[in-house]
Formats: structure tokens, sequence, C-alpha cells
């Protein structure tokens, strides 16, 4: 499982710093989802 979970994990996390990239706005918002 572990193999799968990281893997995705990092999809997420470089899905939601391009996300957030793109909006500006939200990447505070982003970064501190990331930090809670």
């Amino acid at each position: 499982m572990a193999c799968i979970i990281v893997p995705v994990s990092i999809v997420q996390l470089v899905g939601t710093l391009r996300y957030a990239g793109d909006n500006g706005v939200r990447t505070r918002d982003s970064l501190t989802f990331l930090h809670v």
C-alpha cells in the first residue's frame, strides 16, 4: 500500500502547487493547508 500511497501523495502535492501557481491568490491558502 505504501508504494501506492506515496506516489499518489506526490502527484496530489504537485497538482496542488500547480493549481496554487495558476491562481496566485490561493497560493498562501494552499501552502497553509499543506502545513496543516
